[in-house]
């Protein structure tokens, strides 16, 4: 049997994840949680140190706040360094989907 497919989801600390969690769980994909870039510690990603996270993941739901410039960066590199292969879905706030339609072109966009 193979091994099931991880997903990780980037959302803020402050945003009960807990519903998505349970639901991908009971369709047997593990979630890693990523919390994005703190304060004072920057992304890997930005830094070029490389993200485990990102580079195991076998989907990504990328829900961080678009009107920070370093999240938009994050999701950048997302797009350069995410297989083809690997679905990479993005939640915005209303309204995002147009401010950031550049950025987002191309990619499956969920509005919350």
């Amino acid at each position: 049997m193979s091994q099931p497919s991880k997903i990780l989801l980037d959302s803020p600390p402050d945003l009960d994840s807990s519903a998505v969690i349970s639901f991908l769980g009971r369709l047997e994909h593990p979630v890693e949680v990523c919390h994005g870039p703190g304060d004072d510690t920057p992304c890997p990603l930005l830094v070029g140190k490389g993200c485990e996270k990102v580079s195991s993941a076998h989907g990504i739901i990328y829900h961080l706040d678009l009107d920070r410039p370093a999240h938009r960066e994050i999701l950048r590199e997302y797009r350069r360094q995410v297989p083809a292969d690997v679905p990479l879905r993005v939640v915005v706030q209303p309204g995002q989907e147009r401010t950031y339609a550049d950025l987002l072109r191309g990619l499956p966009v969920w509005t919350h």
